[in-house]
C-alpha cells in the first residue's frame, strides 16, 4: 500500500467560487500511478493581504456611516439592538487616523457629524490613503469597494506583515494600537452602555 502527502499551492483567484479540480490533478502527477484508492484534501484559507489604496472623502464617510441601526432620539439603548445581527463582527470598520461620530438617529447619507484630523474638519475634496485587506477591497461583506487608484499591493499575508513587524520591534505596547477615535451619538450626545 502506498501513500503519499503533497502540499499544493493554488493560483490566485478573485472573490467567488471556483473549480480547482483541473489545477489539482496537474499539481499531483501522482494520481496516474493509483488504480483505487481514497484521496483527502485540505483547503487551508490563508489570512488576506493587505491592500493600501486612494479615496476620497465622500467615500470614506459611506463606507462609515451604514453599519448601525436607526435608533431615535430618547429611545432606550440596549447594546444588543444598536446593530444588525445578520452582519458578521468582522464585517465593522472604523477609520484610524481620522476623530469621528456616527449619529444613530439620523439616515444613512448623513450619519458622519464630525470628521476631523487632528482637530480640524476634513475638507470634503480630501483624499485618503486607505489600507483594508484583500476580502473589503473586492467588496466583501458588502462593502462598497474600493475601486480607486491602488498605492501597495504586494499580495502578502497581513498575518505575516504582522509577525515580521513583531519580529523585528521585539516589545509590542497594547497602548501603541488603541485611540477612542470614534463614537456612536444620537443628536450629538454621545450613546453611553
Amino acid at each position: 500500500m502506498a501513500w503519499f502527502q503533497k502540499t499544493v499551492t493554488l493560483a490566485p483567484r478573485s472573490r467567488g467560487f471556483h473549480l480547482v479540480t483541473e489545477e489539482l490533478v496537474r499539481a499531483l502527477p501522482e494520481l496516474e500511478r493509483i488504480r483505487v484508492g481514497l484521496a483527502h484534501f485540505f483547503i487551508q484559507h490563508t489570512s488576506a493581504s493587505l491592500c493600501i489604496n486612494e479615496n476620497a472623502d465622500p467615500t470614506v464617510r459611506a463606507d462609515l456611516e451604514s453599519h448601525f441601526n436607526t435608533l431615535a432620539p430618547g429611545a432606550p439603548v440596549d447594546p444588543e439592538q444598536i446593530s444588525d445581527p445578520s452582519v458578521p463582527d468582522y464585517n465593522y470598520d472604523t477609520l484610524s487616523g481620522v476623530d469621528y461620530d456616527i449619529d444613530i438617529s439620523k439616515p444613512v447619507g448623513s450619519r458622519i457629524t464630525r470628521l476631523q484630523i487632528n482637530g480640524a474638519d476634513v475638507d470634503p475634496a480630501a483624499r485618503f490613503v486607505v489600507a483594508v485587506n484583500n476580502y473589503r477591497r473586492s467588496g466583501g461583506g458588502n462593502f462598497p469597494g474600493i475601486v480607486k487608484t491602488q498605492v501597495y499591493n504586494e499580495q502578502k499575508e497581513i498575518r505575516q506583515l504582522l509577525i515580521d513587524w513583531a519580529q523585528a520591534r521585539g516589545v509590542i505596547d497594547p497602548a501603541d494600537f488603541y485611540v477612542k477615535n470614534w463614537q456612536l451619538v444620537r443628536n450629538g450626545t454621545p450613546i453611553q452602555f
